[in-house]
């Protein structure tokens, strides 16, 4: 988190005890990395990607060892995203150990040498990236079905962006009937994978509440399922 109303070099340094050096360690971090971030601009101003490096930045003038990187590219470009591997890149060569957390699996291969994948709060499959393929992967995210093919889950994880594909697919992850509630009644509804739904209509029909009860649709429908299992 930056102080939006801070300049880059004061986000660095931020509570950072003064030493005589940190001017040139500071111009070092920024040559090993290949950054050319303006130090004295307003962190407000900053891109997406120029605040991850600044964020990146503050650990290494405190010395981290390790940093955890939660989906750093869900918000950046093709060529912000190749900078920030570039730059990751150089922090593994300074011996910096990288916690790179991503559901796109083409930016693990990319950069991870071992992978693990949790899921339901455990860990499933752990080791060398190259020695497992994308079927592997995949089956440890989600529940692998009796037969080898990919259950449901699975395909609604392929449907995702980043993923496989992500046009709508032939089976619901939402279905309501007879769903009722304030300033609607009667309403079916059905939400594919990988669809995107909005509803809509003149002034006054106030369709937010209508989504408001999707939170809890047994309540007000006849019969409600999420991923084809019945809601209570």
């Amino acid at each position: 988190m930056l102080f939006p109303n801070l300049s880059v070099r004061e986000n660095i340094l931020f509570r950072l005890p003064k030493r005589a050096d940190t001017v040139a360690r500071l111009q070092d971090k920024l040559r090993q990395l290949n950054c050319q971030i303006n130090l004295d601009a307003s962190a407000s101003t900053l891109e997406v990607a120029d605040q991850q490096m600044v964020e990146i930045l503050r650990g290494l003038m405190r010395e981290a060892r390790i940093l955890i990187l939660d989906e750093p590219t869900a918000s950046l470009t093709p060529g912000e995203t190749e900078r920030l591997f570039s730059q990751i890149r150089a922090l593994q060569v300074l011996d910096v150990g990288i916690v790179f957390i991503s559901h796109k699996l083409p930016e693990i291969r990319q950069l991870a040498s071992h992978i693990s994948v949790m899921r339901d709060g455990a860990v499933v499959l752990s080791g060398e990236t190259a020695t497992y393929r994308d079927e592997q992967l995949i089956s440890a995210m989600t529940p692998a079905s009796r037969d080898h093919t990919l259950s449901d889950t699975q395909k609604l994880w392929l449907a995702l962006p980043g993923n496989r594909r992500t046009q709508a697919q032939d089976f619901p992850v939402l279905r309501v009937e007879d769903f009722t509630g304030e300033g609607f009644i009667d309403l079916n509804l059905e939400i594919r994978a990988g669809e995107i739904v909005g509803p809509g209509g003149t002034g006054g029909i106030r369709a937010h509440r209508i989504c408001r009860n999707l939170i809890r649709p047994a309540s007000s429908a006849r019969r409600a399922d999420l991923a084809g299992e019945p809601r209570d």
